[in-house]
């Protein structure tokens, strides 16, 4: 009994010291303002962004050697920046670094400063800059700097593996598995060489009394395991699906989607191309705007060539002809004298009908 207990208590340190070993708390209280306006900070620190976007903080300067593999935990208290930049100074060097990173919104972003050029050396200063809209409010509750342990690593590549990018259906197809797909280890590889070690183990322990069965047990476990992280995904997405659409009418769904601009085009256009002689023209150099934008008004006589000349021949131009001037396009159209030209025409006169995020719609007169 008494062995049991000295082995648990081992097990609690090492655990302890595992799970990190060097972190440096501050809470918002301790946190200053370089740029940007203090709005509120007590238990949590709000501040305005000035006139350009933009918002910096600074952590307490301290004499401590940064290490390669430290991280910094962020925790914000509201929806926060995508961007976030980190910028210090070092006694090495008197160059002041920065880095930037992008983490899509995330609540409690990590960033992992492995591989970053300059982070070595004790800190003589460590600030924060966010990019956002002008005079917009970021609320943060606290920073931290910490070099992760055996725990920390783990508790990483769960995240990782199970993490799913809602709508990216890369985030279900690719075998990598992985948040950004580019991060190792990858599930796969890890179970595939975890079935193998543990096969290798069981018939070198039980030799002879190995059995088939018991070989195949183990393999169908560990790919039990790796399919568990897909089938999370899967119903994550599954999940994410009933709440978007599920109480939606057809052509709601197609708005709350990430083809609603080029619908919500097509919704302002097609009252205004009401003749059934209209001929609607694509014009765009961007493959995929112009293929969606012609998908959603084919009901009406749609011309586009994939790849092929934006516009055919002046010749084919008659009036009462409508074109969509894409946002990507090499038209020479100009709107101050409402002219489009085309090769071998002195201009077309034009009469502007709808301007939309997706393009310009202009009727030929």
């Amino acid at each position: 009994m008494f062995h049991l207990l000295k082995y648990a208590l081992l097990f609690g340190v090492i655990t302890t010291q595992a799970s990190v070993i060097f972190a440096k708390d501050w809470s918002a209280s301790e946190l200053g303002v370089e740029v940007g306006s203090i709005i509120a900070q007590d238990s949590t620190l709000t501040v305005a962004a000035n006139p350009s976007g933009q918002i910096l903080i600074s952590v307490p300067s301290e004499d401590f050697s940064l290490d390669k593999n430290f991280k910094i935990d962020l925790k914000f208290a509201e929806q926060p920046p995508r961007q976030v930049f980190v910028v210090w100074q070092t006694h090495l060097s008197k160059k002041t670094y920065q880095q930037g990173f992008n983490y899509l919104g995330e609540m409690a972003p990590a960033i992992d400063m492995r591989g970053i050029e300059g982070w070595s050396g004790k800190a003589t200063s460590i600030e924060l800059g966010f990019i956002t809209g002008p005079g917009q409010k970021m609320s943060i509750s606290g920073v931290r700097l910490f070099k992760p342990g055996v725990l920390d690593y783990l508790h990483d590549r769960w995240a990782d593996w199970s993490e799913v990018k809602t709508w990216h259906p890369v985030d279900l197809n690719m075998y990598t598995g992985t948040k950004w797909n580019s991060t190792d280890p990858f599930p796969a590889q890890f179970f595939a060489m975890t079935g193998f070690c543990l096969v290798i183990v069981y018939l070198l322990l039980l030799r002879r009394r190995a059995t088939l069965s018991g070989t195949a047990l183990i393999i169908f476990t560990t790919w039990l395991a790796l399919d568990s992280f897909w089938q999370l995904k899967l119903w994550h997405q599954v999940t994410k699906t009933t709440e978007q659409y599920g109480s939606l009418s057809s052509h709601k769904k197609v708005l709350a989607s990430e083809h609603s601009a080029y619908a919500g085009f097509a919704d302002a256009a097609l009252p205004i191309l009401n003749r059934q002689d209209a001929r609607i023209f694509i014009a765009g150099t961007n493959d995929y705007e112009a293929m969606s934008t012609a998908y959603y008004l084919s009901p009406k006589n749609v011309f586009w060539d994939r790849r092929g000349i934006e516009l055919p021949d002046a010749s084919h131009i008659r009036s009462g002809d409508f074109i969509v001037l894409l946002r990507k396009n090499s038209v020479n159209y100009n709107p101050s004298t409402s002219l489009l030209s085309l090769p071998g025409n002195k201009g077309f006169r034009v009469e502007e009908r709808l301007s939309h995020r997706v393009g310009t719609l202009i009727e030929v007169m």
